[in-house]
């Protein structure tokens, strides 16, 4: 995968939902593989606490706090992390899904009108990609969008035939990025893209 990263600068916040079960292999022994991940890529990575779950789910919320190349960089570690579980994914062992948490003033933008975003890269990649309902009952700040399809082995593998082109202006094109990335680490499909969006101001803390 190549990206452009310009026109943006300054440390973003982000969040990934963590099967419970894998979070300790994202930790480590003593914390040994997240204090040494911090460190390779700068970036301030945090896990809620082991019974501190996202609301309506059983999977912990990992925080990664840092510039936007650190943040793809532990993006990729975590995913990585999660499908070396075996528990982490489907007894099938061929789909894999990766959930990222959105700002519920981005999820629309996402979504696109009349979903064509969504339903784009549907089409091109055979990837199933699904943004959650704005809770009626709890006030959250944020919404789910889960990724899921075949998962292949080695993101590497996929990267070698994939270029995407970005041009990161805002959060949200953070977030469309981060999606894509996803995209590209569970299907071997080629997806070719250009972004250049106007900018969209986002406060998301």
């Amino acid at each position: 995968m190549f990206i452009s990263l310009i026109r943006f600068s300054g440390n973003v916040h982000f969040k990934i939902l963590v099967p419970s079960i894998a979070a300790g292999a994202i930790i480590g022994k003593g914390g040994e593989a997240i204090t040494e991940i911090q460190n390779q890529t700068s970036a301030k990575v945090k896990m809620s606490k082991a019974n501190a779950f996202y609301p309506g789910t059983t999977e912990r919320v990992c925080l990664i706090v840092g510039t936007i190349e650190s943040i793809l960089r532990v993006f990729q570690y975590i995913s990585e992390k999660i499908y070396e579980k075996p528990e982490s994914v489907p007894k099938t062992g061929s789909e894999g899904r990766v959930k990222i948490l959105v700002p519920n003033s981005t999820a629309g933008m996402i979504i696109g009108k009349g979903g064509s975003f969504i339903k784009e890269l549907k089409d091109t990649t055979g990837v199933f990609i699904q943004v959650s309902q704005k809770s009626k009952e709890l006030n959250l700040a944020e919404r789910c969008v889960t990724v899921a399809g075949k998962f292949i082995n080695s993101c590497y593998m996929v990267d070698s035939k994939l270029k995407l082109f970005i041009t990161i202006h805002d959060l949200f094109e953070l977030y469309f990025c981060l999606i894509l990335f996803a995209v590209d680490f569970l299907s071997s499909a080629i997806y070719m893209s250009v972004i250049s969006c106007t900018r969209i101001s986002h406060a998301y803390m």
